[in-house]
């Protein structure tokens, strides 16, 4: 039931995916008006697969990000299906998806998130096929994340065997007939400054601080670090802060539940289907999660100093994710670039910016009594990037500026199909893919000099201006 190439439409918020379409325009009885509509039509439907031949070869510009095989994606899918089955299986389902739809359609964002009936509708019905997107790009991007891995004190895990062992050890040692101690006075005096304790494991630990973040970017974390073999002696694990004004708490903790938890098999199951249900990440430890709910833009230097406070001196991986255009369109230009200027401010040397949005987003403003349109991505390398007539970096705050590493204007991410005859992906309620744009930054010192873009994809120069 997972239906393809119907790509994402709208903007921040409201690209849920599965926006409102144009009515079917309905024919005309009349021979004359048939004859004069076909004539009109034709240019268009030439300018409309004109449009699509060249989103087919933006995206072949682009080194592809890894495939998420059909069985990963699968059981992403059925964490999204088993977390959320009493939704999706609702009797009130339908209506109150076409309630969230027109919810999006008109903007009454309060209305379509504030409420967790409407929440959970949301979340089930298009955050699956953006958790698996999200997951291929962090997959693309590995060799920038790898900056930003930090090596981490293993917490360990006393189980209640281990603990009663000690327990025992201890009335043991207290029982013990005492002796002349003499010797082992002197001895502990020669071994004092001696650390007999076995050294800390370390475990490699990505931070995230997901802005606008929600169901689709805990998942995707889950299913990257699922995705990732280290050759260290303890697998990759990760920590994400995830930033909304909306009621995602409850959701959040359902998820993360479901991913370090055994999902549900029938009794009736093999042997062998039963010994290979094992959870998506083992131990639960490898993925950590923080909700906070607050406006973004209300933060200020000062509040994202005071969120970032643990993970000070320590570089972060920041995302918005389908956030950014939806800020600069109903909040403006000038509060959203206070905003990036804050968090740049706010930020470790060495941290990442990922934006993802759809393509070809553009953003409104008002100047004077004339209302403009800015592509996207345009302002944004305007706030971050901008320079003097002598090339020098202008957007300079508090010693450091951004870098951009990566950008693409156009890019797909398809679900898997099934093929030779057999299925393809299960979920009760259809799925589309999906197509993006991508910025990646980071943040260095103001001094240091300028590098090439990497490969992968073209400057800012070619934003998509009309």
């Amino acid at each position: 039931m997972v239906h393809g190439n119907c790509a994402a439409k709208g903007n921040g918020k409201g690209n849920h995916g599965g926006g409102s379409r144009r009515p079917s325009s309905h024919r005309s009885r009349k021979c004359n008006l048939n004859r004069n509509n076909n004539q009109q039509r034709r240019p268009q439907q030439a300018s409309q697969q004109q449009e699509s031949i060249k989103e087919e070869v933006e995206d072949e510009k682009y080194e592809p990000f890894p495939v998420l095989d059909k069985k990963h994606q699968q059981i992403i899918l059925n964490i999204f299906r088993d977390t959320f089955s009493d939704v999706l299986f609702s009797d009130t389902f339908t209506s109150t998806l076409q309630a969230v739809k027109q919810a999006l359609y008109e903007r009454e964002f309060a209305k379509a998130f504030g409420d967790p009936e409407y929440l959970a509708v949301y979340a089930a019905r298009w955050s699956p096929t953006r958790a698996l997107c999200y997951s291929s790009i962090l997959g693309g991007i590995r060799r920038h994340l790898d900056s930003i891995i930090v090596e981490e004190e293993e917490e360990t895990e006393v189980t209640p065997e281990g603990e009663q062992k000690q327990q025992e050890e201890e009335e043991e040692e207290e029982t013990e007939t005492p002796k002349d101690n003499t010797e082992e006075e002197s001895l502990a005096s020669q071994t004092a400054n001696l650390s007999l304790s076995p050294p800390q494991r370390t475990t490699p630990k990505l931070n995230i601080l997901s802005i606008g973040g929600g169901p689709a970017e805990l998942v995707a974390l889950g299913s990257f670090l699922n995705q990732q073999s280290s050759h260290q002696s303890s697998s990759l694990s990760g920590s994400i802060t995830l930033l909304d004004s909306a009621p995602y708490s409850p959701l959040l903790s359902a998820l993360q539940t479901s991913l370090t938890s055994t999902p549900p098999i029938s009794k009736y199951a093999s042997a062998a289907a039963k010994a290979a249900n094992v959870p998506l990440l083992s131990p639960a430890s490898r993925i950590s999660s923080n909700f906070i709910q607050h406006d973004a833009l209300d933060l200020g230097k000062e509040g994202f100093l005071s969120l970032l406070a643990d993970k000070k001196d320590v570089p972060t991986l920041v995302t918005l994710l389908f956030t950014l255009n939806e800020l600069f369109t109903s909040s403006g230009i000038g509060k959203t670039t206070r905003f990036l200027l804050d968090l740049t401010a706010s930020l470790s040397l060495g941290s990442l910016l990922l934006v993802v949005d759809s393509p070809g987003s553009y953003s409104e403003t008002t100047l004077g009594k004339e209302e403009k349109r800015y592509p996207m991505a345009w302002l944004l390398d305007r706030v971050l990037l901008a320079t003097d007539k002598h090339g020098r970096a202008t957007a300079v705050v508090e010693g450091r500026k951004w870098r951009k590493l990566e950008t693409r204007k156009s890019s797909w991410f398809r679900l898997a199909e099934g093929r030779g005859g057999e299925l393809g992906l299960d979920y009760p309620i259809g799925l589309e893919n999906m197509r993006y744009q991508l910025h990646l930054y980071r943040l260095v010192d103001e001094n240091a000099p300028e590098e090439e873009e990497e490969e992968g994809g073209e400057g800012s120069e070619g934003s998509d201006e009309e």
